[in-house]
């Protein structure tokens, strides 16, 4: 991918590009720690499958709580009940991922298809907005990364639900790391091209 000269930013394209321009830093810094955590995933992507699957069982189970302690304290009548029938609902499956790790890994590396595919989709999308940096293929190129990850977890699943989702992840989490570095230091050039 290489970097093709700056076109001007037409209109419906200027936000997106202004907020990677702004906060080129944080985005390089952000995208460094995400090849990072990839780099760690892919070397142990066992233990990394089953970190995912147990941070998501505690999330669920914390926010199961705090939809119950909302509900109770702020609703009442038919919204307090659905409320309630949420909060519980997010607390048990919380409760049965931490219970049935192995059980909860298959569930889990199904889910990881169905959202590989679709943050596929998005980054494909979202990448026809930055078109107008020269490193927008980048972005182009870890959606349709996603797209082959979803559809490679899709057609050798629950086979291989052990290890996939850390493997996997990590993959995406470089790419879309070192997509996020090529825009950030694309934007810091246009920064200083504009002010000079």
């Amino acid at each position: 991918m290489t970097t093709e000269p700056m076109r001007s930013v037409s209109r419906p394209f200027a936000a997106p590009c202004g907020i990677v321009q702004k906060g080129w830093g944080w985005f390089l810094g952000l995208g460094i720690s995400l090849v990072v955590l990839g780099v760690l995933a892919i070397s142990m992507p066992l233990v990394a499958t089953l970190a995912i699957e147990l941070l998501i069982g505690w999330l669920l189970i914390v926010a199961g709580a705090v939809e119950i302690v909302s509900a109770i304290g702020s609703q009442r009548g038919l919204g307090l009940l659905w409320s309630l029938l949420w909060g519980v609902l997010y607390l048990a499956v919380g409760v049965m991922l931490l219970a049935y790790p192995l059980s909860g890994m298959l569930t889990l590396t199904l889910l990881l298809a169905i959202l590989l595919v679709a943050e596929g989709i998005f980054k494909i999308v979202l990448s026809v907005q930055y078109r107008a940096l020269g490193n927008w293929g980048w972005a182009l190129f870890s959606g349709i990364v996603s797209l082959v990850l979803g559809g490679l977890i899709w057609s050798r699943w629950p086979c291989d639900a052990a290890w996939v989702i850390g493997l996997l992840i990590g993959i995406d989490l470089i790419i879309g790391g070192w997509a996020m570095m090529m825009l950030s230091m694309d934007a810091r050039r246009l920064g200083k091209e504009t002010t000079q």
